[in-house]
């Protein structure tokens, strides 16, 4: 199940099929979002994709995730990282099976003409650093990490860069999945 909780985002990137940014930022109420949840577990689904636009923008997004991961439903949660920082890494730990943060491209130059907004780059590689260093302290402790991945939607103006991508940002988070 791919599940777009709000149109809310920061972003304005030119491939988004639910237009977010764009249109009214409408989200269910917490207890709606819940109701929500419980439906789609009935559904016995092996996993939900929490998206949106920016599902961290949704306030207690992790109660939510944390609804289905309890009834066994692997949950993975799609950001920018726009808003990511070290309380997402707690917040999200153990609530969600796998973080995706998109990228889409390997300069800022490229990727921030495609998401839309000035910085996007730099606050993806953020996340992606933050996630990194987490896991690294996580696993020293002896705890399980959040596993994290990166997104990489491939388009006219980014299809010459995959390579570059693969060969200078990735190798930058030796704890990606």
């Amino acid at each position: 199940v791919v599940w777009d909780v709000t149109y809310a985002c920061p972003l304005r990137c030119v491939h988004c099929y639910s237009e977010s940014g764009r249109r009214p930022a409408r989200q269910l109420s917490q207890q709606d979002l819940l109701r929500v949840a419980d439906a789609i577990v009935s559904l016995g689904p092996k996993a939900v994709a929490i998206a949106g636009g920016e599902p961290l923008l949704v306030k207690n997004i992790a109660e939510v995730a944390g609804r289905l991961s309890a009834a066994g439903v692997l949950v993975s949660l799609y950001t920018s990282g726009w808003t990511f920082g070290a309380a997402e890494v707690e917040r999200l730990t153990g609530v969600v099976d796998v973080l995706h943060v998109s990228i889409d491209g390997a300069t800022a130059a490229v990727n921030d003409r495609i998401r839309g907004r000035a910085g996007a780059f730099a606050r993806a590689l953020n996340a992606l650093e933050t996630l990194d260093r987490a896991a690294a302290d996580r696993v020293a402790a002896g705890a399980q990490a959040l596993e994290f991945c990166i997104d990489y939607v491939v388009v006219r103006s980014n299809a010459d860069e995959v390579e570059s991508f693969c060969r200078t940002v990735v190798p930058r988070f030796p704890r990606l999945h």
